[in-house]
Order: C-alpha cells, then sequence, then structure tokens
C-alpha cells in the first residue's frame, strides 16, 4: 500500500476498508478451503503481525477498519454468489463487499 493507493480510494468516497480476518480458532479450517493455500501463512500467528501491522497503516492514514470475519461456509457462498474464486481475491471482495455494508449503514444512521 503506497500514498496513490490510499489517494484512489479517497477519490472514490472509501471511508471504511474490510480486511479478510481470520480467527485463531477457525485459522487452519478456514485456510483449508483456500485454493492458495500454498502462498498463505502457515499459521494464525504468522499472519496476524502482518495483518495488525496493514490495520494500523490504514487507521493512521484515517481510514476505518472494518474485520470481515471469514468463516469456511459463509466466505464459500459469497464467493460463489459474487462469481469470486476462494482465493485472495475471493477473500479482497469479501472484505470490500462487507465494508461497504458497514459504510452504508453508517450513512443511515
Amino acid at each position: 500500500m503506497n500514498k496513490e493507493f490510499f489517494e484512489k480510494l479517497r477519490q472514490q468516497g472509501v471511508t471504511h476498508v474490510g480486511l479478510a480476518w481470520f480467527e485463531p480458532e477457525s485459522f487452519q479450517q478456514v485456510a483449508a478451503v483456500m485454493k492458495d493455500r500454498d502462498r498463505m501463512a502457515r499459521t494464525y500467528d504468522e499472519w496476524i503481525g502482518g495483518a495488525m501491522r496493514t490495520e494500523e497503516t490504514l487507521r493512521r492514514e484515517g481510514f476505518v477498519t472494518v474485520r470481515a470475519v471469514l468463516r469456511p461456509d459463509e466466505f464459500v457462498a459469497h464467493c460463489r454468489r459474487h462469481g469470486e474464486e476462494v482465493d485472495a481475491s475471493g477473500r479482497n471482495h469479501f472484505a470490500s463487499f462487507v465494508a461497504a455494508q458497514v459504510q452504508r449503514q453508517g450513512m443511515k444512521d
């Protein structure tokens, strides 16, 4: 992520950024359904450090972060409904989808 990326989000009116979020107790179960499992962190402990750094960077840039918790059945169903692969692209789509819902809900309140 660089300044151009953040500026593009701002220009698009994005205030909430979704992060595909694993929970420690289900990390292995969720990872098992991913087509890109071989390119992912092997454990929750390997994954969480990078996720926390990403979240902090986004917050420093002024964005609200939304943790889109990945649950195997729900995530796979989302990917099927939206024509996404069950991989990094699908995780990004899911996280963005959840963040957009939260952002829209905040506009209604």
